[in-house]
């Protein structure tokens, strides 16, 4: 059985433990029996810059998406080595910056859908379990809707 795991990264503290939690689930399985998408998207535009129009403001907002997406790369391409560096085969990872501002629930989906993923994986913030269920968080989300897919939620 394949198993196609898409990991939703912030690149926080929590980030590494859901790595962790990923490698151990997925070591020594070979690249033909896991996928392993790393799946980052764009923080939110910082307030400054969503309000107004001028063409100022449009390019600066140009270059904050450009310099949050190339940020975005490159951190889940040291995410990758590091994966492959503790045995988890390079051909079985690949990785996917979202252009999409704002919208991380909908846009985890998404891909988990384009890349045709059994699994999403996420780390929990520091919200408690209620907190984030009541909070409106992304893994709650995704836990309360019907998605057809399994959510792991790494502590």
């Amino acid at each position: 059985m394949k198993h196609k795991l898409l990991v939703a990264v912030r690149g926080d503290k929590g980030t590494a433990k859901t790595l962790a939690y990923v490698r151990d689930a997925c070591l020594g399985l070979d690249a033909a029996n896991v996928k392993i998408v790393l799946f980052h998207v764009l923080p939110p535009l910082p307030p400054w810059l969503e309000a107004g129009d001028s063409a100022t403001l449009g390019l600066q907002r140009d270059n904050y998406i450009a310099t949050a997406f190339t940020s975005g790369e490159r951190m889940l391409t040291e995410m990758k080595e590091g994966l492959t560096r503790e045995g988890i085969p390079a051909a079985a990872i690949e990785t996917d910056v979202s252009d999409e501002i704002g919208r991380v629930g909908e846009a985890i989906l998404e891909a988990a859908h384009r890349h045709e993923c059994d699994t999403i994986v996420l780390g929990r913030r520091g919200q408690s379990m209620i907190g984030q269920f009541f909070g409106g968080s992304v893994a709650e989300q995704l836990l309360r809707n019907p998605i057809g897919l399994a959510v792991w939620l790494v502590e």
